[in-house]
């Protein structure tokens, strides 16, 4: 068989998710606020089995080669979030550094004040403990 007349017999095979056929529905879901576990939970009902770790990864994946065909679904990037110096930082906190709300630069100069402050490990752990309960909800 020459290589003309295999290629017009022969189609080649695509890799294809067996996601793709939800991808808008995947994107709609997380447009609408549901957590990654919910979807998988959508899919499942579908008969469709993927772990959370595969759906947040062929999301990711689409969203940085083909963006979403609905004008309305726009991935806008997010300014990184601004250091904080203290765990709850008041407005005046915010200035004190020179530094104004909007800023989404670090400044340097208020290193020294953050490995000067003492760092209490009770309202840190508190504060993580709150996070695992909040993960451990969804």
């Amino acid at each position: 068989m020459e290589l003309e007349e295999f290629l017009s017999r022969v189609k080649p095979a695509t890799r294809r998710s067996k996601l793709e056929p939800y991808l808008n529905d995947l994107r709609r879901l997380r447009e609408l606020g549901y957590t990654l576990s919910q979807m998988q939970s959508y899919l499942a009902a579908k008969e469709i089995h993927a772990t959370i770790q595969t759906i947040s990864a062929y999301l990711k994946k689409k969203d940085e080669v083909q963006p979403s065909k609905n004008p309305d679904h726009e991935v806008k990037p997010q300014p990184p979030e601004r250091l904080s110096t203290s765990i709850e930082e008041t407005p005046e906190d915010q200035h004190k550094g020179g530094t104004s709300d909007d800023s989404t630069h670090f400044n340097p100069s208020e290193l020294r004040n953050i490995l000067d402050e003492e760092i209490d490990l009770d309202a840190l752990a508190k504060i993580g403990k709150e996070q695992h309960r909040k993960r451990k909800k969804t």
